[in-house]
């Protein structure tokens, strides 16, 4: 089986999961966590964004990658 690389930037991940509580936390506009999906390229960022968004209390908000299927 082919090794594939673990790769993840912890300063992004930071960002993204602040920008979320940011986001949810504004009394300028409303959102909700069904509001934000947050889209990244790799499986292992994915992965440690859901793990601190769980961590901070917004498990509830979806995470992906952004593979694309040419069917």
């Amino acid at each position: 089986m082919k090794k594939v690389p673990v790769w993840f930037n912890p300063e992004e991940v930071d960002a993204v999961c602040t920008t979320v509580r940011q986001l949810l936390d504004s009394e300028e506009i409303n959102v909700s966590t069904d509001d934000i999906a947050v889209m990244t390229p790799f499986m292992s960022q994915v992965r440690r964004i859901r793990q601190v968004l769980r961590e901070r209390g917004l498990g509830a908000v979806r995470v992906g990658d952004v593979a694309v299927s040419y069917t």
